[in-house]
């Protein structure tokens, strides 16, 4: 029944969660507290995921290396990074 589908993004259990009502569609703006430089290799140890929301451009002309370029400009921004972060991954955005 599944063969030939797509794989599931990392975030489909949330997705389905959130359709069953189990838990709130989260409509918020949403924050993040600014992250000093220096702590950013400590942060990737403990299992923090980099995504870097710049332009191609910019991201093609330096980035931090491991770190993904889901550009923040995208109407499908918050789909394709649950198809790339795993699901409780913390994230730094760059």
């Amino acid at each position: 029944m599944n063969a030939g589908q797509p794989v599931r993004p990392a975030n489909i259990a949330n997705i389905v969660a959130i359709n069953q009502g189990r838990i709130p569609l989260t409509m918020e703006e949403p924050t993040a507290p600014s992250v000093h430089v220096a702590a950013v290799s400590e942060l990737i140890g403990t299992g923090h995921v980099i995504v870097d929301v710049r332009r191609e451009a910019e991201f093609g002309s330096g980035h931090i290396p491991g770190s993904y370029n889901v550009q923040l400009v995208s109407p499908e921004f918050e789909q394709r990074v649950g198809w790339i972060v795993p699901l409780d991954a913390p994230l730094i955005l760059v």
